[in-house]
């Protein structure tokens, strides 16, 4: 792009450039306040800053609160006593890790930090916050990806599946859809409890038929 624009200018077309480069700036500018206005809903959650493990070392208790008033609000009881001890906990775990720790995706770092705990006395309340924080969606890209796998199962031949079973073979194929076909058959070959239930015709909806005489 600079280099076209600095052969227009040796072509002596400068008004043309400085009009090009204006409007390019000003299309960044409307897609930059299109991003910041559909970002404004998330201002809710900067409560959960301290979700990031990088930043517990460096912080107190008390930066962790706002997040559980906004939980207590929406209905989500954390016990700050328990939470207490637990931060604690975490922030001494979180001092021991070296910068390669933190280059890991965040769920990995908090799944790791949840298996080093010995039991779940350990993190029970930083639990309840981390599902309420990992289940905020950051787009709707899964949700369309949901609504698209429910249409290739709830199709005309098979109207008649019970919204269990739709949701059941929506977190199946969601949930393992890493496996491949010789793995999920090693997978459910051996669940003989599985099998039963796959074979069961509890997965069907009964519909009664009424004729007035």
């Amino acid at each position: 792009m600079k280099k076209l624009l600095k052969r227009l200018r040796e072509d002596g077309k400068d008004a043309e450039c400085k009009t090009f480069a204006t409007e390019i700036q000003s299309v960044y500018q409307r897609c930059t306040d299109y991003l910041e206005k559909w970002m404004t809903p998330f201002d809710d959650f900067q409560c959960f800053q301290r979700m990031f493990l990088n930043t517990v070392k460096n912080s107190v208790f008390d930066d962790l609160l706002p997040c559980v008033h906004y939980l207590n609000e929406k209905g989500v009881s954390v016990n700050d006593v328990q939470l207490f001890d637990q931060y604690c906990n975490l922030k001494s775990f979180a001092g021991q890790k070296d910068e390669q720790y933190f280059d890991s995706l965040l769920h990995e770092q908090w799944c790791s930090y949840f298996q080093s705990c010995a039991n779940e006395n350990c993190f029970s309340e930083l639990l309840k916050i981390c599902k309420f924080f990992f289940c905020i969606p950051g787009h709707n890209a899964n949700v369309e990806r949901a609504f698209s796998l429910i249409n290739a199962q709830w199709t005309k031949d098979r109207n008649r599946l019970s919204v269990d079973s739709v949701r059941g073979i929506l977190l199946t194929k969601y949930n393992l859809k890493k496996l491949s076909c010789i793995e999920f058959h090693a997978y459910v070959s051996v669940n003989n409890e599985l099998l039963r239930k796959v074979a069961s015709s509890k997965k069907y909806e009964k519909i009664c038929f009424f004729v007035s005489v």
